[in-house]
């Protein structure tokens, strides 16, 4: 069910990614009932989350076998992100799903580009 997903997103702006999982043999997997959360850390061994989203926060959102996550401006804005004058930043995140039944499963990862902006 994991999938590796590279995001790249333009600071200050607005992304939808969409995360469909499916079984084995392709099909729809059912997520009926189940929570998401995804977290953005400079490294995997980072203590302090830049971007938490969850069904919970509204920021993710599940929906015939999808997990949505709407990334707003505020998400991305200078104060989430170590001072660089780098042209992006590549940090990492993880998508977990969690059953009815309070199973988790890692559903998606990989890395968390913000592409850095002058207009604020």
């Amino acid at each position: 069910m994991a999938a590796t997903l590279n995001i790249s997103v333009d600071q200050g702006s607005n992304l939808t990614v969409n995360f469909p999982l499916t079984n084995a043999d392709g099909s729809t997997f059912d997520l009926t009932g189940y929570s998401a959360r995804a977290q953005v850390r400079q490294t995997f061994g980072a203590s302090t989350a830049l971007v938490d989203a969850s069904t919970t926060n509204a920021k993710l959102s599940i929906a015939s076998g999808t997990v949505t996550w709407q990334l707003v401006p505020a998400d991305t804005a200078n104060e989430h992100f170590p001072a660089a004058d780098d042209a992006s930043i590549d940090l990492v995140y993880d998508l977990k799903v969690t059953s009815p039944g309070g199973q988790v499963y890692t559903a998606a990862s990989g890395t968390f580009s913000v592409n850095r902006a002058v207009t604020r």
